[in-house]
């Protein structure tokens, strides 16, 4: 049977699961689950990678991460070779350590980024062996909760949506965790190789069919099409919608401001750093930022008449 094809692109998210050779466990102690994540975050820095969560069990592991350099294979093949030979060396044992390929479910992160966090953080309670996620001290929620200090994940992405101060998000971030979809999430999985929307998944599909050559294609050159057809039109609109230029939208701190970045994001295609360049050069994050608090505005019902009345426009 040959290999499946690993679609890679700068930014794309993976959730990757990797398991022992025959089931056999990875982490015999502390030590080798410190080793492992020293590793892991020594080879973030090498290759360019955002970790959004982890969890590490005793005979597999589950990451959550972005390559901003298109090279997970890479990072992959570094990450499991050098806790490979660390492992057979500590243990006095020769062979394989992991069993065959891992496996690298391609994410949508805007639409399912939050529900994996959860998904990745709950393995140790569905295990049965701890009753809440904050009491297993081998994943990424101690990290999310602010008593952990291994800085291996970055979990401001994931925060930032459950509230303003620290103690807010974490603790609405830990609510979040009590309700366990695994089942739905398991569902929501196409082939076992790429979780999203239905035009997500169409272009995965895609891809994967042209064995990844067509990747600049369906991905940055439909990026660039309605990227001309739509993103003037949305500042235009915005801007007439809340009475004001557009290169207030553009410049000025605000509703306007934040309600185009939101519409941008959600009906084209453009990368988070070209909006950035876009709203004056800030940083990527803090668009996604700005994005993601404004989802919960969009819930009040003035906001979403003005969305209405500016997606009525450019919405077919």
């Amino acid at each position: 049977m040959s290999r499946p094809i690993r679609i890679e692109y700068p930014g794309a998210v993976y959730h990757v699961i990797s398991r022992g050779d025959a089931k056999e466990k990875i982490f015999r102690d502390a030590d080798d689950y410190k080793k492992f994540l020293d590793v892991i975050k020594k080879a973030k820095h090498r290759y360019g990678t955002i970790v959004y969560a982890y969890a590490l069990m005793p005979n597999h592991y589950h990451l959550l991460i972005e390559t901003t350099r298109a090279n997970l294979a890479r990072l992959m093949h570094c990450v499991q070779t050098t806790y490979s030979v660390y492992y057979n060396n500590r243990h006095g044992r020769t062979g394989h350590v992991f069993q065959g390929r891992y496996k690298a479910i391609l994410v949508e992160k805007d639409n399912y980024l939050l529900r994996l966090s959860r998904y990745i953080h709950l393995n140790p309670v569905r295990a049965k062996m701890v009753k809440r996620p904050q009491d297993y001290i081998w994943s990424s929620f101690g990290e999310y909760s602010g008593f952990a200090d291994s800085h291996v994940s970055e979990p401001e992405f994931v925060m930032e949506s459950f509230g303003s101060s620290s103690a807010e998000s974490i603790r609405k971030y830990a609510e979040f965790c009590g309700i366990d979809d695994s089942e739905e999430i398991k569902k929501l999985i196409y082939g076992q190789f790429v979780i999203g929307s239905r035009e997500f998944t169409d272009k995965v599909k895609k891809i994967r069919a042209a064995g990844g050559k067509n990747l600049s294609g369906e991905i940055s050159g439909g990026r660039k099409i309605k990227t001309r057809n739509s993103k003037d039109k949305i500042i235009n609109e915005t801007a007439r919608a809340y009475g004001v230029t557009a290169d207030k939208v553009l410049k000025k701190q605000g509703l306007p401001r934040q309600t185009a970045m939101y519409l941008i994001r959600k009906h084209t295609d453009m990368k988070l750093t070209d909006i950035a360049e876009m709203f004056g050069g800030m940083h990527y994050t803090a668009v996604n930022k700005i994005v993601m608090r404004f989802e919960k505005k969009a819930q009040l019902a003035d906001i979403r008449i003005k969305l209405g009345t500016i997606e009525a426009v450019f919405v077919k």
